[in-house]
């Protein structure tokens, strides 16, 4: 669906980065991707949507990418859910939301940074309630609870990252192993040179 325009009641921002320190987590988790939210005049059904609603309606930071997993419920229901990866982090708003996180462990979005104006449900039957989207903090971008809710794209990374980490521990034993061995030849070396300077004192006695 596309935007109103709501340039009349929008403020202007220009995104400048946020520096994060080293171990920093770095994206968020959408446990419940919710029904029938409007923001800004759009109403977030697909990834594009949720990007955009990230980038320029909460204005959180630039998207990398956004790994959406969609489970079936026991009662009938589907559940939706979504991985969001940052490129970068805005140094205003994207501090703000992370600050929010860090703090009460959620970011709670109910309104438009850009415009101030409360999200809409365009189901009537909930008009009533005030629509909302709950973001947490993705304490582990490469694995989710289960086998089962981790995407394609998510399980080529994970494998990715187990490669990559057996191939540092790899490296790290063979550095070993050669350190290892070079400091036990330059002990024998020394302990060679103390023997042959102790036979040659003793030859000249």
């Amino acid at each position: 669906m596309s935007a109103i325009n709501n340039t009349d009641t929008e403020t202007r921002h220009y995104m400048e980065h946020l520096t994060l320190e080293e171990g920093d987590w770095k994206s968020l988790y959408l446990k419940m991707w919710p029904d029938n939210v409007i923001a800004d005049g759009r109403s977030i059904d697909t990834k594009e949507d949720l990007k955009w609603l990230i980038e320029d309606v909460l204005r959180i930071g630039r998207v990398e990418r956004i790994d959406e997993v969609v489970k079936d419920m026991r009662n009938g229901n589907m559940n939706r859910s979504a991985f969001i990866h940052f490129v970068m982090w805005d140094s205003i708003y994207g501090l703000e939301t992370r600050m929010d996180v860090n703090n009460d462990g959620i970011f709670n979005a109910s309104k438009s940074r850009t415009t101030m104006l409360d999200f809409q449900n365009s189901n009537s039957r909930y008009t009533h309630t005030q629509p909302f989207f709950a973001f947490r903090k993705n304490i582990n971008p490469c694995s989710v609870a289960t086998m089962d809710d981790l995407t394609k794209e998510q399980l080529i990374r994970r494998c990715k990252d187990m490669e990559e980490a057996f191939k540092t521990k790899t490296l790290f034993v063979q550095d070993f192993i050669e350190n290892e061995r070079s400091s036990l030849i330059d002990e024998i070396k020394l302990h060679r040179e103390i023997i042959s300077k102790h036979n040659t004192e003793t030859d000249k006695q």
